[in-house]
């Protein structure tokens, strides 16, 4: 923990650094691993929580395998896109993330993404031509993946573009008397998922499938934790006040790039 305060008291340490608010990166790639040292470093990649260290891709291997086995044209691809819906059930472990009733639920959504793909590459206009530009390929073919799987277990509302995070207005604003100061703005992101009045979900996109802008992929990694760290503070903060359990809530972050 000092060494952490040390960082951010340095000048050169960002005031609007997500470090501030006690979020560290612990992926391999992280700016703030060198503050550490390797001890320092080994203790806190191995305090991670568990659901962060699994890994779930096997769960679905029969899916994987039946789709994306062998290489395939699309014609061929489209006829294992048919039989699909045919896949035996596999034999269910305790230890899988799911529930063993939820199999169908989840071949049905791999069928359902997978179908829009290969509607999307069958067009005669389609992500492969050089001139789809991030709003056409966030908004037709990122944004409805990422609202299929949002949707499978529940209802959720999924605005898109250029959408205000409340959650960081409340927390600037927190401490202001908005009748004669100058309310500050919200962080805006390119998708928002509201699941009743929580915010549980952003994704921020920062070009299309062939080019990025490199300054806006720097400020959407800049960005995204803080805004994440002011979506968990104010769902554990309404959780609390709805007298509902509030030990293990998580925000969902998504980068398009």
């Amino acid at each position: 923990m000092d060494v952490f305060s040390e960082s951010c008291s340095r000048q050169q340490t960002s005031s609007d650094s997500p470090a501030h608010s006690f979020i560290i990166d612990l992926s391999p790639t992280s700016k703030i691993k060198g503050i550490f040292n390797d001890k320092q470093w080994t203790e806190l990649v191995g305090r991670r929580p568990d659901a962060v260290r699994k890994i779930y891709h096997h769960e679905i291997e029969p899916i994987i395998s039946h789709l994306f086995g062998q290489k395939a044209d699309l014609s061929q691809a489209r006829k294992r896109w048919y039989e699909l819906r045919n896949l035996a059930t596999p034999k269910y472990d305790d230890s899988f993330s799911y529930a063993e009733v939820d199999w169908e639920k989840i071949k049905r959504w791999v069928e359902r993404v997978t179908g829009q793909f290969l509607d999307a590459f069958e067009s005669l206009r389609n992500p492969l031509q050089n001139d789809c530009h991030e709003r056409e390929w966030t908004g037709d073919y990122i944004i409805p993946l990422i609202q299929g799987a949002l949707k499978l277990d529940g209802n959720f509302y999924v605005p898109w573009g250029e959408i205000s995070v409340l959650a960081t207005k409340r927390r600037r604003n927190n401490d202001k008397d908005i009748l004669t100061e100058q309310v500050e703005r919200s962080h805006q992101v390119d998708l928002l998922c509201n699941y009743e009045q929580y915010e549980v979900a952003c994704a921020l996109a920062c070009g299309g499938p062939y080019t990025y802008d490199l300054t806006k992929l720097a400020s959407d990694e800049f960005n995204l934790p803080r805004i994440m760290k002011d979506m968990l503070d104010d769902l554990e903060l309404k959780l609390l006040y709805a007298g509902k359990n509030g030990l293990h809530p998580y925000i969902l972050g998504i980068q398009v790039r």
